[in-house]
């Protein structure tokens, strides 16, 4: 590109791999991708929307205020994102891998596939939703965390004391007692799955 700066970018493409590079800046990035790896490493100001059919999705650095990433069939992993509003993560089938982001609301979901957080932080809200796999973080925190597997175990370990609300069909709860206390709620809900929550040291 013959530029540093853009206001907005547009992608779309039946099947290519695609790479933005940390030299260039958007306000807004949209991509549609059937097949092909999406990396990004430019710096998104506003918006970052990714829908893709069979892809893996490497986000990093990003300051985008709104990131919604989907898709059917692949691996998603962002990594670093700051004073973000809403955060949108779904995939099909494949891992999520979060590390080192702050937002207002984080949302994320997977049909089939583990989910590992590390150093996510949710001013207001914080759901996380697996229908098979582990759902495993480390040093996160939401006023309201909501965290729903229908067959996976569910670890984890927040940064501040909070009222617990389990539910397990088949499985064990273990709360660390020091975990409980009055800034916020977590809520899990484990159809087949031990659930273990520690607080964070």
């Amino acid at each position: 590109l013959p530029k540093k700066a853009y206001d907005e970018l547009t992608i779309e493409t039946a099947s290519s791999d695609i790479s933005l590079s940390n030299e260039l800046e958007f306000k807004s990035v949209d991509i549609d991708v059937a097949s092909g790896d999406v990396a990004i490493d430019s710096k998104v100001s506003e918006s970052l929307s990714i829908e893709a059919a069979s892809s893996d999705l490497y986000i990093f650095n990003s300051d985008a205020k709104k990131v919604k990433l989907n898709t059917a069939s692949g691996e998603i992993t962002l990594n670093g994102l700051k004073d973000g509003e809403e955060v949108d993560i779904s995939t099909a089938s494949g891992e999520i891998e979060i590390t080192d982001v702050k937002t207002k609301y984080f949302k994320s979901s997977t049909a089939s596939g583990d989910q590992s957080y590390r150093n996510v932080v949710a001013e207001n809200k914080m759901k996380l939703d697996s229908g098979s796999g582990e759902i495993i973080f480390y040093g996160c925190d939401a006023k309201e965390i909501d965290i729903n597997t229908a067959s996976g175990e569910v670890y984890g370990e927040v940064l501040s004391k909070k009222d617990f609300i389990t539910d397990t069909a088949s499985g064990d709860v273990d709360i660390d007692h020091e975990a409980y206390g009055d800034n916020g709620v977590c809520v899990v809900k484990t159809a087949s799955g031990d659930i273990t929550i520690e607080l964070s040291k």
